[in-house]
C-alpha cells in the first residue's frame, strides 16, 4: 500500500514540476487591413496594443525600404503596451505610385516574440485631374446633367442620384449650374413641364472663384476648400450659381469628396446651351 501511495505522490510531484506553457505575447494593430494606403501628404496612422503573460521587454518597427525605424525597451513588469505611430514618406523621397513598403512590427518577452507585417501601398499624393470640355443644354433641349463618376452627360431620363452637376436656363436665373438636390432646380423644371425630385439627388458644393482656372493644378485642387454658394443667396433655394457669363470660374466638391473647377468658355443663346471647361479629380482624395 505504501508503494502505491509513493507512486501516486511521485506522479503528482513530477506533474507539478512540469514547466508552464509559455504563451507568446499578443499584438494587435489597427487598421486591420494588411494593405494600407499612404502618400507624401497622407501618412499611415497605426494603433498598437501589445499584451503578454510574461514581462514584455521590447517593441520595434522596421520598414523595407528603410524609411522609418522605431525601437524601445520596457521597464520591468510591463504586461501591456499601447501606442500610436505615424509612418510618413520622408520629404525628398519619391516612390512610384503602387510601390509597396513592408512594415514589420515585433513585440518580445524573455522567451518569445510576435511579429505582424503590414504592407503600405504608395498612392498619388494628389489625385490626377481629368480635363475635358463639355456642352450642356437646358433640359428641354438636350443633356443637362453631368456625372463625375462615369464621366457622362445625362438627360432627364437619368436615374435619381446618378449625377453631380445640373444645368438649366430660366427667366429669373439665366444660365445656372446647381447641385442636383437644389429645390430651386426642381421648381424651375416643374415650371417647364419636367417632373424632377430633388430629394433623391446627390449634393454638390458649388461656388464662384477668382483664381485663374489655368493655374488650378492637382495640388491646388487637393488643398482647395469649397464653401457652397446658395442660389440668389437664399439657402432654401439650394446650392448653385446663377447668371453665369463667359469666363466665369467655379469650383465644386461632389458628394463623394472629389473636387474640381469649371470655366465658362462658351454660351450659345440660340441653343440654350453652355460650353464648359472642366477639370476634376479622377478619384476622391484619401
Amino acid at each position: 500500500m505504501k508503494k502505491i501511495a509513493y507512486f501516486i505522490f511521485a506522479i503528482i510531484f513530477v506533474a507539478g514540476c512540469k514547466p508552464k506553457e509559455l504563451v507568446p505575447p499578443q499584438l494587435e494593430i489597427s487598421p486591420d487591413d494588411s494593405v494600407i494606403e499612404c502618400s507624401n501628404v497622407k501618412p499611415a496612422v497605426l494603433h498598437i496594443t501589445a499584451t503578454g503573460q510574461e514581462d514584455l521587454i521590447s517593441f520595434k518597427i522596421e520598414t523595407n525600404p528603410v524609411m522609418y525605424r522605431f525601437d524601445t525597451t520596457f521597464p520591468a513588469f510591463t504586461h501591456r503596451y499601447i501606442d500610436s505611430f505615424v509612418i510618413k514618406i520622408p520629404e525628398g523621397i519619391e516612390l512610384p505610385s503602387d510601390s509597396i513598403i513592408i512594415a514589420s512590427f515585433t513585440v518580445a518577452d524573455p522567451y518569445n516574440s510576435t511579429t505582424i507585417v503590414k504592407y503600405l501601398q504608395v498612392v498619388d499624393a494628389y489625385p490626377d485631374l481629368i480635363q475635358d470640355t463639355i456642352k450642356l443644354y437646358t433640359p428641354k433641349l438636350g443633356k443637362s446633367f453631368f456625372d463625375l463618376v462615369t464621366h457622362q452627360l445625362l438627360d432627364t431620363t437619368a436615374e435619381p442620384g446618378s449625377f453631380d452637376i445640373a444645368f438649366v436656363v430660366s427667366k429669373d436665373g439665366g444660365y445656372t449650374l446647381t447641385s442636383p438636390n437644389a429645390p430651386w432646380l426642381a421648381s424651375t423644371l416643374q415650371d417647364q413641364g419636367i417632373n424632377y425630385n430633388a430629394e433623391q439627388q446627390r449634393i454638390t458644393k458649388i461656388a464662384r472663384s477668382l483664381v485663374d482656372y489655368d493655374a488650378m493644378d492637382d495640388r491646388y485642387i487637393y488643398y482647395m476648400t469649397v464653401t457652397e454658394r446658395y442660389l440668389f443667396n437664399t439657402p432654401s433655394y439650394g446650392i448653385g450659381v446663377e447668371a453665369l457669363a463667359l469666363s466665369n470660374t467655379l469650383i465644386f466638391e461632389a458628394q463623394d469628396g472629389r473636387k474640381g473647377a469649371i470655366k465658362v468658355v462658351g454660351i450659345q443663346p440660340a441653343d440654350s446651351a453652355i460650353i464648359l471647361g472642366i477639370k476634376y479629380q479622377w478619384r476622391p482624395a484619401k
